[in-house]
Parts: C-alpha cells; sequence; structure tokens
C-alpha cells in the first residue's frame, strides 16, 4: 500500500509535468504571429487559475516546505509573464488596472534569480495579486 507521503509527492509530480507542458504550449503559441486575444486571455485565466489549484488547502510552511509545489507555481507563472508579453500593444495600453509590464518582468526575475526566489513575496503575490489580477481578467472579457 502506498503511504501518503508517496501518494502527494506523485501528484506533484504530475502538477508539475502539467506545468511544463503548459509552458511549453505558451512558448509555442507566442512565436505564432497573430495569436488572438481570446487564445491570449485564456490561457491567462488558465494559468492564473492553476496556481489557485495547486496552492488549495496548502498552508504557507507546506509551500515552502516542498519543491514540487514551487516549482509549478514559478511554472505557471513564468507562463503568464511570457502570455503578457503578447497581450496586444492595444490591450497593453488600454487602462485595464493590469500592469503587463510587471507580470512581463516578474517572469524575468523567476527565470535569472531561481535560486533566490523569496517565497514569502511569491506567497503574498499568489494570494493577493493573483486574485486582483484573476478579476481584472474576468473583467476584459
Amino acid at each position: 500500500m502506498k503511504s501518503v507521503k508517496y501518494i502527494l509527492d506523485e501528484k506533484w509530480q504530475i502538477l508539475l509535468r502539467k506545468a511544463k507542458a503548459d509552458l511549453n504550449a505558451a512558448t509555442i503559441l507566442y512565436r505564432e504571429n497573430g495569436i488572438s486575444k481570446e487564445v491570449v486571455m485564456f490561457h491567462l485565466e488558465q494559468a492564473v487559475e492553476s496556481i489557485h489549484k495547486i496552492i488549495e488547502n496548502i498552508t504557507y510552511e507546506e509551500f515552502k516546505g516542498n519543491d514540487l509545489l514551487v516549482s509549478a507555481v514559478i511554472l505557471k507563472f513564468e507562463i503568464v509573464g511570457e502570455l503578457a508579453k503578447n497581450i496586444s500593444e492595444e490591450l497593453r495600453n488600454k487602462d485595464n488596472g493590469i500592469n503587463w509590464k510587471d507580470l512581463i518582468e516578474y517572469r524575468n526575475y523567476l527565470i535569472d534569480n531561481y535560486f533566490e526566489i523569496d517565497l514569502n513575496t511569491l506567497w503574498e503575490m499568489i494570494n493577493n495579486d493573483l486574485v486582483k489580477l484573476k478579476e481584472k481578467l474576468l473583467m476584459i472579457k
């Protein structure tokens, strides 16, 4: 019989593999010209929702102690930043309350400083900034 820890580790490995697959899909999307606003917005909403699902019912202590969880969340944030780069200039310049530049810069920070990421800041962003981002994305639709 599998232990609870083994089952949980298996679950996070599956989530991490899915996050990597989503990042690959986002990379393919942004390399193609003419990505529609609807496609980008759909994938942005999916990435934000995935982050919330990953940390659902998880405490900060559990989060920071589980490298698979942290890695999955970071990958999803990278996807958000990649997709933000593909928002049209028209949408980016509208006053919709979303700071697209910050999303892109945070993606770059995560990639460039992977081993120095402040997990407390990341946790706060998940629980504060992502909630606001999700609301704003729904308003744009």
